[in-house]
């Protein structure tokens, strides 16, 4: 698996699991113990590599990036 494949992987299930993916994680008061932890792992790992996450995607954007990322291809209508 390519770093990009992986990226996108994480991506995705971060989506799904409705992790937060700003610049700074979120400390709002309903946030659980495991999806902070998540935020700043996914935080540091950005700072390390000097990455800054894509703004939020519409549901076609996101599928589109999605497709091409994990199939090499934009999807279909």
């Amino acid at each position: 698996m390519t770093r990009r494949n992986l990226l996108a992987a994480v991506a995705l299930v971060t989506a799904i699991a409705g992790v937060s993916l700003a610049d700074e994680p979120p400390k709002p008061a309903g946030v659980s113990p495991q999806t902070a932890f998540i935020n700043e792992q996914l935080a540091k790992a950005w700072k390390a590599n000097n990455l800054k996450p894509s703004n939020k995607a519409d549901d076609y954007e996101f599928c589109r990036r999605v497709f091409l990322d994990l199939i090499g291809r934009i999807p279909r209508p």
